[in-house]
């Protein structure tokens, strides 16, 4: 016999206990009714009834349904899938109510053994309803004893370790046997060898036998893990935006290092905050044997491209600075790899700026950025007048929430040539000024979290020498 509660084999030793098992054919709605445990004989709808005279019922009726003995949790999904909930408030034959009830008794028993109950009981009783009443349908349920795990077995091929399976599937002896918590532990346990080295476990089908005298259960797991995996290379598999050199910087893993499908994760993640792809796929391949009995996993990268390109405006009105209008266009992607060219100009009727950046991700090596500028602005004010071209440069280390960093820093040049009329001195004298600055900053994190810290400290330190001078023309 299969329990097919777990969607595993089963195999039952022993009695049932006052059981409520399944039917081993279901039974054939045209045919005559067969009484089934607990199910008590119907009354004769058509017959009246001792209280008060009764019409004659042609055959179909209407009918409630109540649920005694299960608690809140199971009777919100009993009554998500019940047969009899779905039926209710039309009429139906009385083949057709008992075929219902037998199908709800089924599905009690697997709601009953998907918590650790296999020896319930569900009793029926039908009560025929008065003056037209429906009919009263009402399951009372006996839960019954929990059976626990006598024992888990883990069956792997010679010279494979067990440990990484028995701690992957998180089930021990000892424990109710919960049919949510074995396949929650099927549905962990190939991302928890993939974590750890295994991408390419099989694992098959738990086997589990259950033996009613006792009430206990032996669960048996049969696992290849394969050998532990070495990471290999990095493929590309198409058009690829992204080369393989640019991988291999994104890549916090080199040739030879141990598996770890977190990596792949976190590289996923990188490739995804470039805002040069829209999705990714990271498959690993088997790629032939390693040193030391392991593996080599090649992994294919598998990329769609973003949109790059992005146009931005702004228009405006203020009583003190008048019309004011701002148009942006970047190129994420203008001078590859991932070296993005934003142009920026301001029209207003007292200021004009003409803008271009320069921004390159990943310059030489992972969270490094270059960045270089250079600004053209006038500025038409009632106390002065001023035209400024602005050089910049910097290179910063940056941390984020893909990859928090203990150290992080930036440093830079700035260069500003100003030539500027004071209108509020007399002769409205014109002055050049020069301005030079060399701005850093360095900063130690040393917390647990880079957006909700709860211990640890981050320490930051900032300095910007400057040189300036003037001339007066």
């Amino acid at each position: 016999m299969r329990i097919r509660s777990f969607g595993v084999g089963v195999v039952l030793v022993g009695g049932w206990a006052a059981s409520a098992a399944a039917q081993a054919t279901p039974p054939d709605a045209a045919g005559p009714v067969v009484p089934a445990s607990g199910l008590v004989a119907w009354p004769d709808m058509a017959a009246p009834l001792a209280t008060a005279a009764a019409p004659e019922v042609a055959g179909d009726v209407r009918y409630t349904v109540v649920v005694t003995g299960l608690d809140d949790h199971l009777d919100a999904r009993f009554r998500a899938d019940s047969a009899l909930e779905k039926g209710r408030g039309g009429p139906a034959n009385l083949a057709q109510v008992n075929r219902r009830i037998t199908e709800d008794r089924e599905l009690i028993d697997v709601l009953l053994r998907s918590i650790g109950y296999y020896g319930g009981q569900t009793t029926v009783k039908i009560a025929a309803g008065v003056g037209g009443a429906p009919v009263a349908v009402t399951l009372s349920v006996d839960p019954g004893p929990v059976y626990t795990l006598s024992a888990v077995e883990i069956v792997a091929p010679p010279g494979r370790s067990t440990e990484l399976v028995t701690a992957g599937l998180g089930i021990k002896a000892g424990e109710p046997l919960i049919a949510e918590r074995v396949e929650a532990g099927q549905d962990g346990l190939k991302a928890y060898l993939a974590a750890h080295g295994h991408p390419f476990a099989v694992i098959d089908p738990p086997a589990i036998v259950v033996d009613h005298a006792t009430r206990t259960a032996t669960l048996t797991q049969a696992v290849d893990p394969g050998a532990a995996g070495v990471f290999g290379q990095l493929r590309t598999s198409g058009k690829a935006i992204v080369p393989p050199r640019e991988l291999n910087l994104l890549a916090r893993f080199k040739p030879g290092d141990p598996y770890d499908a977190g990596g792949l994760d976190d590289l996923r993640r990188a490739l995804i905050a470039t805002g040069l792809v829209g999705s990714v796929s990271l498959t690993p391949v088997a790629a032939g044997p390693a040193p030391n009995g392991r593996e080599a996993i090649d992994v294919v990268v598998k990329t769609e491209t973003a949109p790059l390109r992005t146009i931005a405006g702004t228009a405006g009105y203020s009583t003190s600075q008048g019309i004011r209008a701002e148009a942006s266009f970047q190129h994420r992607n203008l001078l590859p790899p991932n070296g993005a060219v934003t142009v920026r100009a301001v029209g207003a009727e007292r200021e004009q700026l003409l803008g271009v950046e320069l921004r390159r991700l990943n310059w030489r090596q992972r969270d490094l950025t270059l960045t270089l500028g250079a600004n053209f602005d006038t500025a038409t004010q009632d106390a002065f007048n001023a035209r400024t071209l602005t050089f910049s440069a910097s290179v910063a280390r940056e941390t984020n929430l893909i990859w928090q960093k203990k150290w992080y820093f930036s440093a830079g040049t700035e260069a500003d040539i100003s030539e500027e009329r004071d209108k509020s001195a007399v002769g409205n004298p014109q002055r050049t000024y020069y301005i030079a600055a060399l701005p850093v900053s360095l900063t130690y994190d040393g917390s647990d979290s880079l957006l909700d810290p709860r211990r640890g400290f981050r320490l930051t330190g900032r300095a910007s020498p400057e040189v300036s001078f003037n001339g007066t023309t």
